[in-house]
């Protein structure tokens, strides 16, 4: 949820000035992109998560246990947000190629994660007579 509501003010934020980084962790500067760009991204983003749910989602899970997928994603969600603000670094047409790659890793995590966690939950249900209050809890507590 926070890169989600974090993506489009990292998008907006003008690009740095000058070549100067304090680097490993200060960053104060993003793409520059105007409201129209963002939006498309955003399309591109919706576009590719259903993509993602509809086509990729089934042929991992048919070939990985979900408990194992969701374990891979897991893993991987902190390596996606520490390295999300090097993607700026780079100048010239890169960087909107590394935005748009951060959407397709975030979208197929994300796609992959939800419906692993779902099947999980269901899994983890001593009998189906609770598994409506199972769900509810998961949702509100998502």
């Amino acid at each position: 949820m926070a890169f989600d509501t974090m993506l489009p003010t990292l998008l907006s934020t003008p690009p740095p000035k000058t070549l100067e980084w304090n680097l490993p962790f200060q960053f104060v500067s993003g793409y520059g992109l105007n409201p129209m760009e963002i939006g498309l991204i955003m399309l591109v983003q919706g576009i590719y998560s259903l993509f993602a749910t509809m086509v990729i989602f089934p042929i991992i899970v048919g070939r990985s246990s979900a408990l194992g997928l969701f374990r891979l994603i897991t893993l991987s969600y902190p390596v996606l947000y520490f390295s999300t603000p090097y993607f700026v670094l780079p100048h010239g047409t890169i960087p909107l190629t590394g935005v748009y790659a951060l959407i397709v890793w975030k979208c197929t995590f994300a796609t992959l994660a939800y419906p692993s966690n779902a099947i999980l939950l269901t899994d983890s249900a001593p009998s189906l007579l609770i598994l409506g209050t199972i769900n509810g809890v998961a949702a509100s507590a998502a």
